[in-house]
């Protein structure tokens, strides 16, 4: 007797109902449809985290902080990008979506363009991607994880000038650092 749906009280399970359409009571409260499916787009100033929410005490600026939305508390960034990063960042609340993103089991491509200091060579795009490949298989291996696919990354200089270099880095999996 504690259920109603469309103000008939539900006696016989199961019952089947159209979230959208039929109007469902829990002891005389009316239970809200399904919330809508959000997906924002931020372009991330350096200082800021991305995350919810920061750390007890440290009441440092998050991507949440940058939007002024009803439904801010109920969305959460896709992704990470470091203190100092500025780019594109996703809010949203829908976590199929942001797992199918964010888990290494998808293989989501991820590109990311990089402003360096000085004009990079091919020499200096082999070494680092060398570089980011060792870490990486350094890091699975202190972790006892096996190193799954290609892992190193695929790095193009897109253009450079007196004032420093452009690259396009392209991963399979990102890493932190």
């Amino acid at each position: 007797g504690k259920v109603r749906v469309n103000g008939e009280e539900v006696r016989r399970l199961p019952i089947f109902i159209d979230p959208e359409q039929d109007r469902v009571e829990v002891e005389g409260r009316t239970l809200r449809g399904p919330e809508r499916t959000m997906y924002l787009m931020v372009n991330k100033p350096a200082g800021v985290l991305v995350t919810a929410a920061d750390e007890p005490g440290m009441d440092r600026r998050t991507v949440l902080d940058l939007i002024d939305h009803p439904s801010a508390s109920r969305l959460f960034p896709v992704g990470r990008l470091d203190w100092e990063t500025t780019g594109l960042v996703l809010l949203t609340n829908d976590g199929e979506m942001a797992n199918r993103l964010t888990h290494p089991r998808y293989g989501v491509v991820k590109t990311y363009e990089v402003g360096v200091r000085g004009i990079v060579d091919e020499s200096a795009i082999g070494a680092v991607a060398d570089k980011y490949e060792l870490q990486a298989r350094r890091e699975d291996e202190e972790m006892g994880r096996e190193s799954k696919g290609e892992i190193k990354p695929s790095i193009t200089l897109s253009h450079s000038s007196k004032d420093g270099s452009v690259l396009r880095v392209t991963l399979r999996e990102a890493r932190n650092r």
